[in-house]
């Protein structure tokens, strides 16, 4: 077994510079969380996956608790768990450890409890319905007392999900329901790295769920990749825009921009009433990557083709 110690958590992630929980937990502003809740995923997961290179975060499929609009949207900071398919001999040394540190009651209920405000716990409980599942309706409502709109992603199962779609301020994201109790699994891991189905998370990680799936953002990119989601948001905003006007044809703007198209998005991001809050958002970098690819395919601008993005 590993629980994490805080040292340990600081060593696995390196790479964040910023303020970190007592457990050693990078501590990703709620700033910048929020952020992440004005944007859809794709804007999200293109920049991780294309530009900074996390393919193996992000993980479809998986069911919600809340369907409505409102509560869908899942962001907050990963406290990680691992359970295993229980064995005696390791079951008895978690126990033992346990009953050492003051834990009460059931091994999930001890993650449960560790819970802080802006948390939501990822739980790799390999993939387990029938007695896997990690909260019900009492479990449940604690996760949303603790988080403070929180939640869980369980990559295993719940119970109870009638009793928890009254409960407010929580989501939670999980692979099935099962009318049985948990039981035979084994706390493995907490803090640590964890599965869930195609994609690794990290203590501290941004998880940021959509009904398009979830995702695990490294803190040390979690700025920058929100940025260029917003980034993205206002390009297709404005794309849409010239679209209904006429003012453009498909081609022209699904594909690396024109100098002039690209001109005409920036005169109306200072202006448009939607962007105003957001005009601390730099495009230098992208008029660089406009020019550097008109000046390296003249041919194509001498012939009108186009690229799509």
């Amino acid at each position: 077994m590993n629980f994490y110690t805080k040292e340990q958590v600081i060593a696995l992630t390196p790479l964040w510079k910023g303020e970190r929980f007592e457990d050693g937990r990078p501590t990703v502003s709620d700033a910048i969380l929020e952020r992440f809740r004005h944007i859809i995923l794709e804007e999200a997961w293109d920049p991780m996956n294309m530009k900074y290179g996390f393919p193996k975060t992000y993980q479809m499929g998986l069911k919600r608790t809340h369907m409505q609009p409102e509560k869908e949207i899942l962001v907050g900071r990963a406290y990680t768990c691992a359970m295993l398919p229980a064995r005696q001999d390791l079951n008895q040394l978690v126990m033992d450890y346990g009953t050492k540190m003051g834990y009460k009651a059931g091994q999930n209920q001890w993650v449960v409890d560790a819970l802080q405000p802006g948390d939501v716990g990822v739980i790799d409980l390999y993939g387990k319905i029938k007695e896997g599942t990690f909260v019900g309706g009492n479990l449940a409502k604690a996760v949303a007392y603790n988080t403070k709109g929180g939640g869980l992603v369980v990559w295993g199962g719940i119970r109870d999900v009638g009793q928890i779609r009254e409960l407010d301020d929580l989501q939670i994201y999980y692979v099935d329901d099962d009318a049985s109790g948990i039981r035979d699994v084994t706390l493995s891991t907490v803090n640590g790295p964890v599965r869930v189905g195609d994609a690794t998370c990290l203590p501290g990680d941004v998880v940021y769920a959509t009904a398009q799936g979830v995702l695990f953002i490294p803190p040390h990119i979690a700025e920058e990749v929100v940025a260029e989601g917003e980034k993205t948001h206002f390009k297709d905003e404005f794309c849409f825009q010239r679209l209904d006007e006429g003012t453009y044809r498909i081609h022209e703007v699904h594909s690396v921009w024109r100098k002039d198209i690209f001109e005409d998005f920036l005169n109306w991001f200072k202006t448009a009433p939607s962007t105003q809050n957001f005009q601390y958002l730099n495009f230098d970098e992208d008029r660089e990557r406009i020019e550097k690819w008109w000046s390296e395919n003249s041919a194509a601008k001498n012939n009108g083709d186009y690229v799509v993005i």
